[in-house]
């Protein structure tokens, strides 16, 4: 899968005119390599936690607020038609 993405990065600078050296491809590796490792030790899986607990009260809150007021205008309004048409 590394070898994928670095030989993507490779085609891609060709397009400048830029090729990569090993010494390029290398760097490019540890690189992907690294990432990985320094997220794992920023303990990502606590932040993703609240990140999705945030989102999950956004989501709810949204979803509610719209239930109520489309559904309290509803309401409303077919009582207000029910009652011009009977009387």
């Amino acid at each position: 899968m590394i070898h994928g993405i670095v030989k993507h990065i490779d085609a891609h600078l060709r397009t400048f005119g830029i090729q990569m050296t090993r010494l390029h491809e290398a760097v490019v590796a540890i690189v992907i390599l690294a990432v990985p490792t320094v997220t794992a030790q920023a303990d990502i899986a606590a932040l993703m936690a609240q990140g999705y607990g945030a989102t999950a009260w956004i989501f709810f809150a949204v979803y509610f607020a719209s239930i109520v007021t489309i559904g309290v205008y509803r309401i409303r309004w077919a009582s207000k038609a029910v009652s011009a048409s009977s009387g």
